[in-house]
């Protein structure tokens, strides 16, 4: 359970603080939690336009955590109201250039498999 409380608290933080310095403190802190932070985001309404979840994303690709990927992904291609979501699109072309700052390709990454 103590994963879960510092997941709880990081999270809670990250929703109340505007400070660029603290929310680069807790993306430092993040990588433990790395998996409770992402399940914690996408439960979100609308997770794309959450301020972390760019920088969540890119650590994903980072630490190869395909499962946490996978999530993250799904909710960028999941049409809402039939139609995506600007933020959505945004993020996917966010995912895209991080893939090719990393010099692999979508087949290659082992996020994507």
């Amino acid at each position: 359970m103590p994963g879960e409380q510092s997941a709880a608290a990081l999270w809670e933080m990250a929703n109340d603080n505007e400070d660029s310095y603290i929310r680069g403190a807790i993306l430092s802190s993040a990588e433990r939690d790395y998996p409770r932070l992402v399940d914690l985001l996408i439960r979100r309404k609308n997770p794309a336009s959450h301020p972390f979840f760019a920088d969540l994303l890119r650590m994903g690709l980072g630490m190869n955590n395909r499962d946490a990927m996978a999530d993250m992904l799904k909710v960028l291609i999941e049409p809402r109201d039939d139609i995506p979501v600007k933020t959505q699109m945004e993020m996917l072309g966010l995912f895209f250039d991080a893939v090719k700052q990393r010099n692999t390709t979508i087949l290659s990454s082992p996020a994507i498999r």
